[in-house]
């Protein structure tokens, strides 16, 4: 569906499953080269970083930003961080001085002879649970990383 249209998800109205699908069926996805993402605040049981960590023991290249520094889940962090590296992942620690607060996903794709990116741009934290006072907005896309190489 992404290849013909862009595609927004109003998270009230859609489960956040829309998303670790996304990640998901690019995981396991034979043409998917690449997975490059960002991580603030990440879920104890993350269908995400298992996603990840699964795409890069069958030799996909990640890259993963993921920022220690997220309040009151530093641990977590860590722990999800030394998971991924042992996976394979290239795990980068946010920038000095700066909070890496994006949602942010880039899939790499070899179609036909070309390779398609696809991205996916959040407002909220890459959780499956929310508190009530969040509602974040998901918009994914093959045309935004096409405006780079323009």
């Amino acid at each position: 569906m992404i290849r013909q249209r862009d595609v927004l998800v109003f998270h009230p109205y859609e489960t956040f499953e829309a998303v670790t699908d996304f990640i998901a069926d690019a995981a396991n996805d034979p043409a998917v080269m690449a997975i490059k993402m960002t991580l603030y605040r990440v879920s104890g049981d993350s269908v995400i970083v298992r996603s990840l960590a699964l795409a890069a023991k069958a030799g996909k290249e990640l890259t993963v930003v993921l920022e220690l520094k997220a309040r009151f889940d530093e641990e977590r962090n860590i722990a999800w961080a030394k998971k991924l590296e042992q996976a394979g992942c290239h795990v980068i620690y946010g920038l000095v001085g700066l909070k890496t607060h994006a949602k942010v996903a880039l899939i790499i794709r070899q179609e036909r002879s070309l390779l398609q990116r696809y991205i996916h741009i959040g407002t909220g934290n890459y959780i499956t649970t929310l508190p009530p006072s969040c509602i974040p907005i998901s918009a994914c896309s093959p045309r935004i990383p096409a405006l780079g190489r323009m």
